[in-house]
C-alpha cells in the first residue's frame, strides 16, 4: 500500500502485450488474456482504480474482512 501519490502514477507493464507476458510465464496467451479480464472485473467491483483491495478480494472470495 502507499499514499495516493505513490500509486497514482504506477504503470503495470505486460498487460498491453499478452504475447510477451505469456512468453515470460507458464501461461498461454489466452490464459493471460482471461486472467487480465478477471483482474479488471475484480479490481473494479468496489472502487474502479485498477487495483485490487482487501474488500474486493473478500467480496469475490465470499469471505469476511477483518
Amino acid at each position: 500500500m502507499g499514499c495516493l501519490h505513490s500509486t497514482a502514477g504506477r504503470e503495470f507493464s505486460g498487460h498491453e502485450n499478452p504475447v510477451k507476458l505469456a512468453s515470460e510465464t507458464a501461461f498461454s496467451v489466452s490464459e493471460v488474456e482471461a486472467l487480465y479480464e478477471l483482474f479488471k472485473s475484480i479490481s473494479s467491483s468496489v472502487v474502479d482504480d485498477g487495483l485490487i483491495n482487501k474488500w474486493e478480494i473478500a467480496g469475490y472470495a465470499n469471505v469476511p474482512v477483518r
